[in-house]
C-alpha cells in the first residue's frame, strides 16, 4: 500500500463501515470528514480528536500540540488536556526525548493546555521519534460545530493563515523539494511553525436556532445574544445576513 491516508472509499469499506454506535451518550461517531468524536455527560459535552505526527521532525512537539488543539477548537470546543505517546526508535538519544518534551511543554503552555498522562516507549517499530496526541476539550455551546451542519453561505472564521502548518513541515523536512523558493521564502516558510499573534484571547460562541423562524425574536440563542450585549459581555456579532 502507498504511504498515506486511506482513499475514503477504502477506509469506509475497511473500517468505518464496520463501526456501530451503541450509545446513545455518543453525540457524533466517526466519519469520513469529520475530525472530532463527542459525548454528552448529562448536559456537559465533551470533543475528542487525536492525531499522530509521523512525517515532521521539526518541532515535532508543537506540531503534537497544536495540530489536535486545533481540531478542537475548529469544532468549538476549549481544549483542557493532552494525553501524549511518544515512540521512540532505538537509535533516539536521551537528549532527544528530553528535547521532544520540552517542545511539548512549551506548546501546551503557549495552547493553555495541560498533558495529562500518555505513553513513553523505545520500540523497533518505528525509525525515527513519532507522536499521537488525544485532545479532551470542552464545548462552547451545547453542541459542537460539526461539517454535517456546513450550509453554502455560512462564514468561516479564519485566525491566521491557510496552510502554516503544512507549508512548515515541507520547508523543513523536504526542503529538496522546493529549490524553486528562494531561500529567503524558504526561511519564511519554516517560520510559520511557530506563528503565534500576539494580543488578547478571544471567546468565540455559536448562537443558533435550528427549527426557529428568523421572524421569530423569542429564540433561545437570540434572547441570549440579546441579553449579553446588553450586559456588554460580547464586543461583536457577525451575522450569516443581516435580515437574519
Amino acid at each position: 500500500m502507498r504511504a498515506g491516508k486511506l482513499d475514503n472509499d477504502v477506509l469506509n469499506k475497511l473500517v468505518l463501515d464496520k463501526l456501530k454506535r451503541t450509545r446513545e451518550e455518543v453525540v457524533c461517531s466517526p466519519k469520513v470528514g469529520v475530525d472530532c468524536a463527542a459525548i454528552d455527560f448529562g448536559g456537559a459535552i465533551a470533543v475528542f480528536s487525536t492525531d499522530p505526527i509521523t512525517s515532521a521532525t521539526a518541532n515535532l512537539g508543537g506540531l503534537t500540540v497544536h495540530v489536535s488543539c486545533n481540531d478542537a477548537a475548529a469544532a468549538g470546543a476549549e481544549p483542557i488536556g493532552l494525553l501524549i505517546t511518544i515512540l521512540a526508535p532505538t537509535s533516539a538519544t536521551e537528549e532527544d526525548i528530553g528535547t521532544l518534551a520540552d517542545e511539548l511543554a512549551k506548546a501546551a503552555e503557549e495552547a493553555n493546555v495541560d498533558i495529562i498522562g500518555g505513553h513513553t516507549e523505545v520500540t523497533n517499530a518505528v525509525t525515527r521519534l513519532v507522536t499521537s496526541a488525544t485532545v479532551i476539550a470542552r464545548s462552547i455551546n451545547d453542541k459542537p460545530i460539526l461539517p454535517s451542519g456546513m450550509k453554502p453561505g455560512n462564514s468561516i472564521v479564519l485566525t491566521k493563515s491557510a496552510g502554516i502548518e503544512g507549508a512548515s513541515i515541507i520547508a523543513h523536512d523536504l526542503t529538496d523539494r522546493v529549490q524553486s523558493l528562494s531561500k529567503a521564502e524558504i526561511e519564511t516558510a519554516k517560520s510559520y511553525i511557530n506563528l503565534n499573534y500576539p494580543g488578547e484571547e478571544h471567546t468565540f460562541f455559536v448562537y443558533q436556532d435550528d427549527g426557529f423562524s428568523g421572524k421569530n425574536t423569542n429564540r433561545p440563542g437570540f434572547v441570549r445574544m440579546m441579553r449579553e450585549l446588553k450586559d456588554k459581555s460580547i464586543d461583536c456579532v457577525a451575522v450569516y445576513r443581516f435580515d437574519r
